[in-house]
C-alpha cells in the first residue's frame, strides 16, 4: 500500500514545473534547420529538371511540325461562297418576311390592272372577311412564338 511519503513525493513529481530541463533528442535546432533545407533543396531541384525536360519537349515538337517546308496555300472557291451568300441573303429575305418588316433587296412591283366586271358588295365583304380571318389567325402563332 501507498504511504503518506510515497504519495506526497509522486504528487510532487506530476505537478512540478522544471523550466530549464529539456530532452535535447527532441528538439534539435540545427538538425531541423538541415532536414528543412535538404527537403527544399530536392523539391527545387527536382522542380527544376521537371521544367526543364517539359520544355525540351515542346521546343522540339515546334521544330518538327514542319518539315517539308511548303505552306498550305489557302484555295478561293468563288461557287462555293456565292452559294453560300445567296443562302444567306434568302434566309435573311424570309425573315425580313416573316416579321413584316422590308425585305433587304428590292423587289420590283408588279401592277396588274383589275379586270372590268361587276362585283357586289356582298361579296367584297366576304373576302375582306376572309383577309382579315387568315391574317389573324397567322399573326397569333407569330405572337405567341416572340412572347
Amino acid at each position: 500500500m501507498i504511504n503518506k511519503q510515497e504519495f506526497k513525493k509522486m504528487a510532487k513529481d506530476i505537478f512540478k514545473v522544471s523550466k530549464g530541463i529539456q530532452n535535447p533528442q527532441l528538439v534539435h535546432p540545427r538538425r531541423e534547420w538541415f532536414i528543412g533545407l535538404f527537403i527544399g533543396l530536392i523539391i527545387l531541384g527536382s522542380t527544376i529538371v521537371w521544367s526543364g525536360n517539359r520544355y525540351l519537349f515542346y521546343r522540339n515538337l515546334a521544330v518538327s511540325e514542319n518539315v517539308s517546308g511548303k505552306q498550305d496555300i489557302p484555295v478561293y472557291r468563288e461557287t462555293l461562297v456565292k452559294e453560300a451568300l445567296n443562302s444567306y441573303s434568302e434566309r435573311n429575305n424570309e425573315y425580313e418576311r416573316l416579321t413584316k418588316r422590308s425585305p433587304v433587296e428590292s423587289v420590283k412591283e408588279v401592277v396588274v390592272e383589275p379586270e372590268e366586271s361587276q362585283v357586289s358588295s356582298t361579296e367584297e365583304t366576304e373576302v375582306e372577311e376572309e383577309v382579315e380571318n387568315e391574317t389573324r389567325s397567322t399573326s397569333k402563332p407569330m405572337q405567341e412564338e416572340g412572347s
